[in-house]
């Protein structure tokens, strides 16, 4: 979608028209267009985007007037909720059939070719959600400005799967369309595309099949062949997710807007609380300030019972949001206890800290803090309970390490070709993540890189695949 030929060329075309006519039809000329890329790959998520954001805005013009009547507002707030909420449920996990209506409990599996009814659906329904909280909580006023509330639902870089934006962050920035082409946002924009297009055509999908394999039962590995595999599922979603988000931010810069970073290096984290403040940042924000700090003042005399109480919560609703399905609630259930460890043995870690030299500790919190996350994962990814129990068999199967046939394995064969395909992609995984920090650091400037984006663009041309024909992975979120 973002990753093809025909998304360039309708960038191209659309930031050429819109620095070309009057800043007075800029942000009409954005929506339509945001409109016409959804139509384009799914012509009923337009109307569902369009309904859903006309509710909303039907509904907050309503609360603010009941609340400023002081009537029954409880209602229609709770009516508004309700509704999203339905239809966010309903469109996802609901089928239906001449027998009647069931729950599609296979939706909650992991599925990468398939695509929701309404494409963003999941995205902006927790943005609707926010915008009517705030109301409500009387932080916000109502949106006058309609033109800019449904292109703040539709904007299409973001549209498909986020970054997850608030009203006060972004809507004052497409009140305010009539800046100029700017050579720093175009440098920055470029750039950061790029760097989307080389996370995902040369690190993502060279780790695809790789994954495949493990998950799929395909190859005879066992032990620390198996585990690595696993891992792989970790970096391949991160370099596919973050791969996305760059794109999206260098889209939307090209045209002078500025959306929220969805991630900060997640894999140097120390701890799994450390690795969820930089991992999917505006999702966990979202959680963060509409469940997680509620809850805890709501329940605050049971001190931290009250933390553990937020944290199940939170975790069981995002492994929902995911999916339903019993891979997901264990998924859901790792990071619960993960995190209820942490707040429960903070103060004996902070004092073990003390004790160990500094770059140890460290060094052994991030090795842990990974392999935490990538067993969580091992249940993110798998496509049933089965799936993820026969894995984790192999893990524990003997012998641990397997070396004359460690790469094959993982490689579906021991050919030359398949052996050079793994060593490259290892290698360039492995300087990647290595280098990431100064790597992003470079390129996410406002000053062109000329040389160093010619050696990349070369580098993409010669590792990237570019016919497996996947789709970004959180597509079907």
């Amino acid at each position: 979608m973002l990753v093809s030929l025909a998304y360039l060329v309708f960038l191209s075309v659309v930031l050429i028209v819109f620095y070309n006519i009057p800043t007075s039809w800029r942000l009409f000329f954005l929506l339509s267009v945001s409109l016409l890329f959804l139509g384009y790959y799914h012509f009923y998520s337009v109307l569902f985007l369009v309904g859903l954001t006309a509710f909303t805005l039907f509904i907050g013009k309503h609360l603010q007037d009941s609340i400023e009547k002081k009537a029954a507002s409880k209602t229609i707030f709770y009516f508004g909720l309700l509704v999203h909420l339905l239809f966010l449920f309903g469109l996802k996990y609901v089928d239906v059939h001449a027998q009647g209506i069931g729950l599609n409990i296979a939706s909650g599996t992991f599925q990468t070719q398939t695509f929701l009814v309404a494409l963003g659906l999941s995205f902006y329904t927790l943005q609707n959600i926010a915008y009517l909280i705030e109301i409500y909580l009387g932080r916000t006023k109502v949106e006058k400005n309609y033109l800019a509330f449904f292109t703040y639902n539709a904007f299409f870089p973001k549209l498909i799967s986020g970054p997850i934006e608030s009203t006060r962050s972004f809507l004052p920035q497409l009140k305010s369309l009539d800046q100029s082409f700017d050579w720093a946002n175009f440098n920055y924009g470029i750039q950061r595309i790029f760097m989307g297009l080389f996370k995902k055509m040369v690190l993502a999908e060279r780790l695809l099949p790789l994954v495949n394999n493990t998950f799929g039962l395909e190859t005879p590995a066992t032990g620390l062949t198996c585990w690595v595999g696993i891992c792989l599922f970790t970096l391949q979603l991160y370099f596919d997710f973050s791969g996305y988000m760059d794109i999206a931010l260098g889209s939307a810069r090209l045209f002078g807007l500025k959306l929220s970073e969805n991630f900060n290096y997640p894999f140097r984290a120390t701890s799994i609380a450390d690795f969820w403040r930089k991992w999917h940042i505006t999702l966990i924000n979202w959680l963060t300030q509409y469940l997680y700090y509620p809850i805890v003042y709501r329940f605050r005399q049971w001190k931290k019972a009250s933390v553990l109480l937020a944290l199940t919560l939170v975790f069981l609703l995002s492994g929902i949001w995911h999916g339903i399905g019993w891979t997901f609630l264990l998924w859901s259930f790792c990071h619960i206890i993960y995190l209820s460890f942490e707040t429960l043995t903070k103060s004996y870690r902070v004092r073990l800290s003390q004790k160990m030299p500094s770059t140890f500790y460290t060094f052994l919190s991030i090795f842990i803090t990974f392999n935490l996350v990538c067993l969580g994962q091992l249940f993110f990814r798998a496509s049933s309970l089965e799936n993820a129990f026969d894995l984790l068999k192999r893990v524990f199967s003997f012998p641990i390490l397997e070396r004359p046939t460690f790469f094959a394995y993982l490689a579906d064969g021991g050919t030359q070709e398949h052996l050079f395909n793994i060593y490259s992609t290892f290698l360039l995984v492995g300087l990647f993540l290595l280098f990431e920090k100064r790597i992003c650091q470079h390129f996410f400037s406002e000053n062109l890189k000329v040389l160093s984006l010619f050696i990349g663009i070369l580098l993409l041309m010669i590792f990237g695949i570019f016919d497996s024909g996947a789709q970004f992975i959180y597509l079907q979120f």
